[in-house]
C-alpha cells in the first residue's frame, strides 16, 4: 500500500473512531449498571461462597469501567475541540499522569513499572493539549510493545531545564534501536513494533508524528546513548517557555 493509500485509510480510521467514542460512553454506563446490579444481589446472598463470587465479579466488572473511562477521556482529548483550540502552557509531570492511567491496567498485567520522574514544576512551551498527548501515548505504545520482549520492564520520563531549553528523556528498558536505524525509524511507514492484542499494529508513523510536532515548536528529537541500566532514550528538546 502506497503512502496516499495508507492516509485515506488513516482518515477513515479517524471517523470510526469518533463513532466509537460516543458508542464507549454508552458501554461504561452499560457496564456500570451490571457491576452495581451485582453489588446488590450480593448483599442479598447468604451463602459465602457464592456471595463472594458475585461481589468479585461485580469488582472485576467496576475494574473495567474504571479503565474504559480513562481511554474515554484520552479520546476526548484527542478529538475534542478544548484541546486543539488554543496552544497553552502545561506543566508537564500530571500530564504524563494523566496520559498513563488507562495504560494502568496494561503495565500491571505485563508486569511494566512507569516512572515519573518529571519535576513538578517543570512546564513545556505553549502547545496544542492534542499534541503533547500525541507525543507521549505513541512513545508509552512503542515502550510496551518492546518491552514484552525482555524479562526486565521498565519505562520512565526524566526532564530538566537546560539553558533555555526544556530536556526531556523517554526512557525504557526493552532491546532499544541499532544505531544505524536510529534515523531511520523517524520516517514514515517504519516500524519495528509487533502486533499487540491491546496496542495494536504499528503504523509506521508514531514516531514521525512525534518529530513532525516537536519540530513544529523548534525542538529536536532523536535516539540518543542510553544511560546505563536502559534500552533505549528518545531525547526531546523544546524551547523553554
Amino acid at each position: 500500500m502506497n503512502e496516499l493509500a495508507m492516509l485515506r485509510v488513516l482518515a477513515t480510521t479517524g471517523a470510526m473512531v469518533s463513532i466509537f467514542d460516543h458508542e464507549l460512553r454508552a458501554m461504561v454506563d452499560t457496564v456500570r449498571s451490571l457491576s452495581l446490579r451485582l453489588k446488590r444481589t450480593s448483599e442479598r446472598l447468604y451463602d459465602s461462597e457464592p456471595k463472594h463470587e458475585v461481589l468479585g465479579a461485580a469488582q472485576e466488572l467496576q475494574e473495567w469501567v474504571d479503565t474504559l473511562e480513562q481511554y474515554g477521556l484520552q479520546l476526548s482529548v484527542l478529538l475534542g475541540r478544548e484541546a486543539r483550540d488554543r496552544r497553552r502552557i502545561f506543566p508537564l509531570r500530571p500530564l504524563l499522569d494523566d496520559m498513563v492511567r488507562p495504560f494502568l491496567k496494561y503495565l500491571r498485567e505485563y508486569g511494566i513499572r512507569f516512572e515519573n520522574e518529571v519535576p513538578a514544576g517543570l512546564r513545556l512551551p505553549a502547545i496544542y493539549q492534542c499534541e503533547i498527548h500525541s507525543i507521549f501515548l505513541n512513545l508509552i505504545t512503542n515502550s510496551a510493545k518492546a518491552l514484552k520482549r525482555v524479562q526486565d520492564r521498565r519505562i520512565a520520563v526524566k526532564a530538566r531545564p537546560k539553558g533555555s531549553r526544556v530536556e526531556i528523556l523517554f526512557l525504557d528498558s526493552g532491546p532499544g534501536v541499532a544505531l544505524e536505524r536510529r534515523e531511520e525509524v523517524f520516517r514514515p511507514f517504519v516500524s519495528d513494533s509487533e502486533p499487540d492484542p491491546i496496542l495494536g499494529t504499528g503504523t509506521g508513523l508514531g514516531l514521525k508524528i512525534v518529530k513532525d510536532i516537536v519540530e513544529i515548536y523548534g525542538g529536536t528529537v532523536r535516539f540518543a546513548d542510553p544511560p546505563e541500566g536502559w534500552g533505549a532514550c528518545v531525547e526531546i528538546v523544546f524551547p523553554s517557555s
